[in-house]
Parts: C-alpha cells; structure tokens; sequence
C-alpha cells in the first residue's frame, strides 16, 4: 500500500495522461472532431521567435469602392452590424457565406450510413447574404456590386515596436451581382 501512496502523482499523471489520449486521437482524425470543451491546447497564430530582432504579424482588413470608384478601406464593426466584430475572421474564412459549399468533416463512414457534416450553404442563402451585404454596402455609401478582404503582413521591430515593413499579402474579391 505505501508504494501506492508514495507513488501517487505518478499514477495520477498516468491516469490524466490516458483521459487525454482519447481527445488527442480525436483531434489528429480531424480538427473538427475536437471535443468541446476543448482539452487540447487551442491554437492560436502561432510561435513567435525569440531569435530574430523583428516579428512578422497578419491582419485582415475589408475593401470596398466608394462613388468615385476609389478602393477605401471599411471598418469591420460598422459593416458587419449588428455582428459582432470578433466573427469576422471566422465568416471571411466561410467566405461571408457567399459561396455555395458542401463539405464532409469527417469523410470516413462511421456507420453504414452516417457521415458527420459541416453546415452547408445552400444556393438560397448564399443569395440572401448578398443582398444583405450589398444593402450594407449601398447604406454606407459605398458600391454594392461587390467589396474585398486583403490579408497583410507587418514586420515590427521586437524590441522598439516600430514597423519595419508592410505588404499585401493575399487579396480576394467578392462580387455580390
């Protein structure tokens, strides 16, 4: 018996170790999968470097044309209204639900006839948020035909905070005609 209780953290990290196993697995099948509440670490943008003298970060920010046919850049908060600004990273990666999408998370069958699937868009949704966000567009006096989203990278000094750099990195178009 005193093995066991001079033994005691080993085994309850033994123990933790093996629950965890289970959400891991789950989450090397698929991202997707991940239980919630999540167990794993979450993920983030990744590691910044200690070594280098300067940090490379990335934002996404949101374009439209204005009257004179001029790109200005929008404010996230005022488009999206009444969405909370925090969704925007997550509805631009869905592509603002403009585009029809059928997916399978999980493309192995776990029974006969069970598939586990992400929510699609269907043709009449995706047509719906167009007009919605051409509206959105037209009121904040901007063209509705269509806005896009660019992706840029800036370099900061790590230790000064000032910025060495900064460049569009990726652009996409929507076009909401």
């Amino acid at each position: 018996m005193s093995y066991l209780t001079d033994n005691r953290y080993f085994f309850f990290t033994l123990l933790l170790s093996g629950l965890l196993v289970i959400p891991w697995g789950l989450s090397v099948l698929s991202p997707n999968l991940e239980p919630y509440p999540a167990v794993i670490m979450p993920s983030g943008e990744g590691t910044v470097s200690l070594d280098k003298s300067s940090l490379e970060f990335t934002r996404q920010s949101l374009w439209a044309q204005n009257s004179k046919g001029d790109w200005e850049k929008l404010e996230v908060a005022e488009f999206l209204n009444p969405i909370p600004r925090q969704y925007f990273y997550a509805i631009s990666r869905n592509d603002f639900g403009t585009r029809v999408k059928h997916e399978e998370v999980f493309p192995f069958r776990l029974l006969p006839d069970l598939t586990v699937k992400r929510s699609k868009v269907t043709q009449a949704e995706a047509g719906a948020v167009k007009i919605w966000l051409a509206n959105r567009l037209g009121s904040l006096g901007y063209d509705p035909g269509g806005f896009e989203t660019r992706t840029e990278t800036m370099r900061v000094n790590r230790t000064s905070g000032r910025v060495l750099g900064q460049e569009v990195t990726d652009v996409k178009a929507y076009t909401l005609r």
